[in-house]
């Protein structure tokens, strides 16, 4: 059977990640395997003219790469790129960073196993933005297979990276052309001068460092060092490099010779090979000299110091400027010098042009990465949520990480949930599960985690809410395995929240609002907290959400999740898991929270507020009894969210109450039996006197009705 196989790449134009592309795809183009080549960014239409048989990808619209709306960010590059709504056998990624565009594609793609080839230092460049970052490190969640092109390039970055460790990897060098017979010498219109002639292959960029060779070549002549330098390549510092060169007086000597689709010839001609990048991942021209036996000079950059043996078959620049100029020197007045190296380097085992390839096709065997990468279970716990679950499940099914499952748990709905919920099965990634009878919705939570659920972690999305950030799985796992050292129990990120109501909400003036997103209040992207300082954090800011948390399904069983049948279960539950260990909090937006009538918040009863308040006191004692809470310095966090709780519980079930004074007296029990010091909270005590009068005048209203009904039938009798 056939392979299918997709490339992604962010460019394909002259340069080093280019030619490597093109290598690749030359050799792998055979009669069992159908090759895509997806390019996000710019295309030299000369370089693709010469893949003859491979299917060429450019995007069809325009993609903005803001992530505002990291959703509609994946479903961009969906659409400016249908084949990625393919099934493919491999998925190979061989020049992503830093591109926002070729990442998501490359994590949105569909593979059976995917290989990311490590190719320069784009993962570790400074100044990065968040939403950059973010999709980094989704792709590297996706990858199964590490393709670094040096062993430095993988020390480097996983020195930032430290889940690239995680990742099964093999190191290939960049593939070069095969040997082949080499015309007549490039440097013949130079005769019949015999001067030496060095060479450099790079692009004219910042990061090659061309004027530093220009500066030196200049320094050497002034010293009675006369040689020939040829650049060859081409860039946007090419117009400064020329008039630099003028300004020296260096057009004789000094040559930029554009781009050369074959280099070999003027490789094997040379005297020196010199390269002086300030980074690369592997240089391939390197080995491209050493093949045709010209000496090299090169920076200490990735990968030179497995290609070059210092001082026998070249030499290592630790300080571009002064090294390169002396041995320049060195090497182009003692012929003997250079010639000695040549014969060293005749030594050199000859690699077979082209197994680089055979190594990386070897790679297209084999499965997804094992259990290394956790499963993540989405449950969709719902009961008449058929208007809104369709944008739930899709939300779920648009999240990128790979190892995943989505099970619907549906607790008998009367409505069309099931006829919506079934029109996605044909998504393998998708499970439905219906309830015979209606359990209720804590009940429903515990049946999903304990039965249905099969994920190491676990992410609960109520039937009317959804996910807007296709990554946050990924990232969500990219930052566990992080610091999986700490064996964090969850990670909570924070949410959007849209109000769907009619009703009046007197107690808030965000009831009119369109949007309101609830963050941690961080000073980073994320923070390890202990359990003590998580709670502070939620009974400090109020800040706690369902919708975006992922926790340990192992940790929530032994914790016995969902147990209490209040409709603070959830929050019930993970804070009595936070106290036993470390939390993960995210600044970042993960779903939205669609607030309305039939919310369980908005639907508490009065008899049972005071339950509902009374478990963060309890988790906080048993906090003490564990040793992880210290419950004088919480006290008074503690306390002003107990206030602001029962604030928001009265004021949703005011409407519900009797009427008569003796509703308010009632809240002044349950304040009591909560915790006496609430009274001393102005904001609670001042709207309980609000709710006092309200009633007061309600009351009084009822019973005038009730006179005026009764005087009316006494009147009518008479």
């Amino acid at each position: 059977m056939s392979q299918r196989v997709l490339f992604i790449a962010r460019e394909l134009t002259e340069g080093g990640a280019a030619f490597l592309a093109i290598r690749h795809l030359k050799r792998l183009i055979r009669a069992d395997r159908k090759i895509d080549f997806l390019i996000t960014g710019p295309i030299s239409n000369a370089l693709s003219a010469e893949l003859d048989g491979v299917a060429i990808h450019t995007p069809g619209v325009d993609i903005n790469t803001s992530l505002t709306n990291p959703l509609e960010l994946r479903r961009a590059c969906i659409r400016a790129y249908p084949c990625l709504t393919n099934d493919y056998d491999i998925v190979v990624g061989t020049s992503l960073f830093p591109d926002m565009v070729a990442c998501v594609t490359f994590s949105a793609s569909r593979g059976h196993r995917k290989l990311l080839v490590l190719l320069d230092e784009g993962l570790i460049l400074p100044d990065l933005k968040a939403d950059m970052k973010a999709a980094m490190q989704c792709a590297i969640v996706a990858t199964d297979h590490l393709v670094p092109v040096s062993l430095g390039l993988f020390d480097k970055l996983s020195e930032y990276y430290s889940i690239l460790k995680e990742i099964p990897r093999t190191i290939i060098f960049p593939p070069i052309e095969p040997q082949h017979p080499i015309g007549a010498s490039p440097f013949n219109r130079y005769l019949p001068d015999q001067l030496p002639h060095v060479v450099t292959a790079a692009r004219l960029d910042q990061i090659k460092q061309i004027p530093t060779c220009l500066r030196t070549h200049w320094q050497l002549r002034r010293e009675g060092i006369d040689f020939h330098w040829h650049v060859l390549g081409d860039g946007s510092e090419r117009f400064v490099l020329e008039q630099e060169i003028a300004q020296l007086g260096m057009a004789d000597r000094f040559h930029l010779e554009g781009f050369q689709i074959e280099p070999r010839a003027w490789m094997k001609y040379a005297d020196l090979f010199v390269l002086t990048s300030r980074s690369e991942g592997c240089p391939t021209v390197i080995r491209e000299a050493l093949a045709e036996g010209t000496p090299v000079l090169a920076t200490d950059v990735n990968g030179v110091r497995e290609l070059i043996d210092d001082g026998v078959t070249g030499s290592i620049l630790a300080d571009c400027e002064v090294d390169l100029k002396d041995n320049l020197r060195r090497l182009l007045t003692d012929r003997s010098a250079c010639q000695r190296l040549r014969v060293n380097i005749a030594r050199l085992p000859r690699e077979l042009a082209g197994n680089e390839t055979i190594k990386l096709s070897e790679l297209f065997s084999g499965n997804r990465r094992p259990r290394s990468r956790p499963n993540v279970t989405i449950l969709i716990p719902t009961y008449n949520h058929a208007k809104r679950i369709q944008q739930a499940i899709e939300s779920a099914l648009m999240q990128d990480y790979p190892s995943l499952e989505i099970v619907i748990c549906d607790d008998a709905s009367t409505d069309n949930s099931a006829i919506v919920a079934t029109r996605y099965l044909h998504d393998p990634r998708l499970k439905y599960v219906r309830r015979p009878l209606n359990i209720g919705r804590v009940a429903n939570y515990h049946q999903a985690l304990k039965v249905d659920a099969r994920g190491d972690w676990i992410l609960v999305l109520d039937g009317d809410d959804y996910l807007i950030d296709p990554m946050f799985i990924s990232k969500a796992i990219y930052v566990l395995e992080l610091n999986k050292v700490a064996q964090p129990l969850f990670l909570q990120a924070g949410h959007r929240v849209i109000w769907e109501t009619t009703r009046k909400k007197s107690d808030s003036s965000l009831a009119n609002a369109a949007h309101v997103d609830i963050l941690p209040s961080i000073e980073t992207e994320t923070a390890l907290l202990t359990g003590s300082q998580y709670l502070s954090l939620v009974f400090e800011t109020g800040f706690f959400t369902h919708l975006g948390t992922l926790y340990s399904r192992t940790a929530a069983l032994e914790q016995g999740f969902y147990t209490q049948n209040i409709s603070s279960a959830d929050m019930d539950s993970l804070l009595r898991l936070a106290i036993k260990g470390n939390v993960i909090v995210m600044s970042s937006i993960a779903g939205v929270w669609v607030q309305h009538d039939n919310n369980a918040s908005a639907n508490v009863h009065r008899d049972r507020i005071k339950e509902n308040v009374q478990i963060f006191r309890q988790i906080s004692k048993e906090g003490v009894q564990l040793g992880t809470i210290d419950l004088q310095k919480l006290e008074k966090e503690l306390t002003g969210f107990e206030a602001r709780c029962l604030k928001h519980l009265f004021s949703t079930t005011i409407g519900k109450s009797s009427i008569g004074p003796i509703a308010a007296l009632k809240m002044l029990l349950i304040m009591a039996q909560v915790n006496p010091r609430v009274y001393l909270d102005r904001e609670l005590m001042q709207a309980w006197r609000g709710w006092a009068k309200q009633l007061a005048y309600k009351s009084a209203r009822h019973l005038m009705s009730k006179l005026k009904r009764t005087i009316t039938k006494l009147f009518l009798r008479s």
